[in-house]
């Protein structure tokens, strides 16, 4: 079986759909070279796309890479996804972004990310364009229960068991031991304060800015010389722009913005924050599960699917309630014993997720896909 990866259509928010893609590549290798057979990964890239795998010996895993353009007109016209399909068949193909419509015939499986605006529980996805992908893929992968659930109740048409729900895993990276050089290294980098509170934001959600932005009025209304500075990072297209303009019209002191977060360099992030905060009820799952694996203490959203990931090896909280967030964040800040639990917690918990079982459990959806 020759299975296509579209990274072409993707490409516009890379650090978060390459980051998954990447992991998911790294969990197929692993899966693959443990198999008899004749499986075959084709990655369909943009001409500049840094190659995420060190070496694949059998040759199961490559890199198909779209023509530079040449002149102006080119670089402007969408890369041939088509073409380069046609002169490297395969047998389904794997679209990472289901908001871009697919310009050939050959069976899909769409991944629906609900780390962009429409995409999470209690959301509808809303394009049209979307609707059409889902309904009509052979396969649809949700990455929590709570999207699926959204999806069937909102998308008419579409089946049950063409929805599969396939979690991510945290990053390899964070349950290695700590390393001060390259800690140091990343302090510097991003210019960040010997303590912090961190939150990486997978979308630009307003509601999500304003979120945190009621919570740190709240804590900066109890300030104290102890306090720790928040630092807000972000890993959706276009970074942290505009981030400083509402927060210092808020007038709000505390809050980090820092730009230009490297996906690579969030393992040693999440060793080095005291707690990690994710404010959206919906969103990626891999930056809570490697601060889980990270034995960073977490306080998250109440709802589903951040709830789905972590269990009881966080804090979950109602994050519209400024007032109980400080609290929970003031508690695990100061409470010794509290911060000892979800560090033992958070590496057992994460240990029942892992970018091998993703990829062993996608492996199947590819197969299903071709037996419709």
């Amino acid at each position: 079986m020759r299975i296509g990866i579209d990274l072409l259509s993707s490409s516009r928010d890379s650090e978060i759909v390459g980051a998954y893609c990447q992991r998911i590549l790294q969990g197929l290798q692993v899966e693959l070279s443990d198999r008899d057979g004749d499986h075959q990964v084709l990655v369909f890239t943009p001409h500049d796309y840094s190659w995420p795998l060190d070496g694949d010996p059998a040759n199961r895993i490559r890199q198909i890479k779209a023509p530079a353009p040449r002149g102006v007109w080119s670089s402007l016209r969408r890369p041939p996804l088509g073409e380069l399909i046609a002169n490297h068949p395969i047998d389904v193909l794997h679209v990472l972004d289901a908001r871009i419509a697919c310009p050939t015939n050959v069976p899909r499986v769409v991944t629906l990310h609900h780390s962009k605006p429409g995409f999470g529980p209690g959301w509808l996805p809303s394009p049209r364009g979307v609707r059409r992908a889902l309904r009509s893929a052979r396969r649809v992968v949700t990455l929590s229960s709570a999207t699926r659930d959204a999806v069937l109740r909102n998308i008419r048409g579409l089946e049950e068991s063409r929805v599969s729900v396939i979690h991510e895993g945290p990053d390899p990276a964070c349950r290695d031991a700590r390393d001060p050089t390259a800690e140091e290294r990343i302090r510097q980098k991003y210019s960040l304060p010997p303590h912090f509170v961190l939150s990486v934001l997978m979308t630009e959600r307003r509601s999500s800015l304003r979120t945190i932005a009621r919570i740190a009025q709240e804590l900066e209304s109890r300030r104290s010389d102890s306090t720790v500075p928040w630092v807000l990072m972000s890993l959706a297209q276009g970074g942290v722009r505009g981030w400083k303009r509402l927060f210092k019209r808020r007038g709000l002191k505390s809050i980090v913005t820092v730009p230009g977060l490297h996906s690579s360099d969030l393992p040693h992030l999440l060793k080095m924050t005291s707690a990690f905060v994710y404010p959206d009820e919906g969103g990626l799952g891999f930056p809570i599960l490697g601060a889980l694996a990270s034995g960073t203490p977490v306080i998250t959203s109440e709802s589903l699917s951040p709830s789905e990931l972590v269990g009881k090896a966080a804090i979950r909280v109602d994050m519209k309630n400024a007032s109980r967030v400080r609290e929970c964040l003031e508690r695990v800040l100061r409470n010794r014993t509290v911060q000892d639990l979800l560090r033992m917690r958070g590496p057992v918990r994460a240990q029942d997720f892992s970018w091998e079982i993703a990829a062993r459990k996608m492996l199947t959806v590819y197969e299903e896909a071709l037996e419709i």
